[in-house]
């Protein structure tokens, strides 16, 4: 094998280690914290945590609660995201083995996190080229960090 091929079995075999790890992608590390809903779909006691690689979406009004793991696109226009629900609530189906996938337009502007979701597995929409396009949208104020909801504090630093 030579060196080129050994770098990229190295670097495969890194990313294959880093699978689960807590620490998210370097692209992802702005939306981790917690996130209040402040308006759209059930928006009162909606609580949208991120930390790593998983997610949890609580809506305390509703007594529903869904877990998974997600990825963070922040590059593309609009930012994109694809989140794999393991674990509901409503629905004892959704598993590892039987997720339920759905993909998201995403933007944070002045500390106010605002989804726009399109495909939810089985659902013709696609993900949303904008959010007047989207299927269903929401909007979340970050409470962890900002206080104040000033948008003004740095997102959080994660350790190495």
């Amino acid at each position: 094998m030579n060196r080129k091929g050994l770098g990229i079995l190295t670097a495969a075999m890194l990313m294959s280690i880093c699978v689960g790890c807590s620490k998210p992608p370097e692209g992802q590390i702005a939306l981790q914290g917690t996130w209040h809903g402040v308006s759209g779909t059930g928006s009162d006691g909606v609580v949208l945590e991120f930390s790593g690689t998983r997610y949890t979406y609580t809506d305390a009004a509703a007594d529903y609660r869904a877990s998974g793991v997600f990825t963070a696109y922040p590059n593309s226009q609009p930012k994109m995201m694809v989140q794999k629900m393991i674990e509901a609530s409503s629905d004892p189906a959704i598993s590892t083995t039987n997720p339920w996938v759905s993909y998201s337009i995403y933007e944070i502007i002045d500390g106010e996190l605002t989804l726009g979701y399109g495909e939810v597995q089985g659902d013709s929409q696609g993900l949303p080229a904008d959010f007047v396009g989207a299927y269903a949208m929401e909007k979340f104020r970050r409470t962890d960090l900002d206080i104040d909801n000033t948008g003004d504090s740095a997102p959080p630093t994660v350790p190495e």
